[in-house]
């Protein structure tokens, strides 16, 4: 069984190396789908939610905790997501993990907490608003989602319809 990081960084994350994510999230909820394990980390404790907070891709990690990922697994130097995502100012992927209940007080090796970490970055008040938003909130982003892509493919079979009745009228 290929692994969802592993797989994620083929599509994106970067094959083996920690390269630039190019937003295939279509490739991680096939894998998904398909039983994989949305925990697997690699050579250095990095997993899937890791390295998608890291490069602030949010929609593969709303997938990742969709799939009931562990947003508080950390690497083999002691950092979270949570940790990535407040250093690298990934305001995004901090309200996704937030909201997952991702633990903001844990802290690295070094005593600094996420919650620091985001305050040092300017992100207090997102990590603060965050906090407060419910998971139900996460949940209704996603089913938007949903619809969007529901409409996205209904205006495609709507388009190949007019194709085949005007290929029909031509012949």
């Amino acid at each position: 069984v290929v692994c969802i990081r592993k797989s994620v960084r083929s599509s994106g994350l970067g094959n083996g190396s920690k390269g630039q994510f190019r937003g295939r999230t279509f490739e991680v909820k096939k894998l998904i789908e398909a039983g994989c394990d949305v925990n697997q980390a690699d050579k250095d404790g990095w997993t899937p939610a890791y390295v998608a907070a890291q490069q602030g891709r949010t929609a593969a990690l709303k997938l990742l905790v969709k799939a009931n990922c562990d947003v508080n697994q950390a690497d083999k130097d002691g950092w979270t997501p949570t940790h990535v995502a407040a250093h690298q100012g990934r305001t995004a992927a901090l309200e996704v993990l937030v909201r997952a209940g991702c633990d903001m007080n844990r802290a690295f090796v070094d005593g600094t907490t996420p919650a620091e970490l985001a305050a040092q970055n300017g992100l207090t008040v997102v990590a603060l608003a965050a906090a407060t938003l419910e998971k139900s909130d996460l949940e209704k982003s996603d089913s938007k989602s949903k619809r969007s892509e529901k409409n996205r493919k209904e205006n495609a079979k709507k388009k190949e319809k007019k194709k085949k009745a005007r290929a029909a009228a031509i012949e």
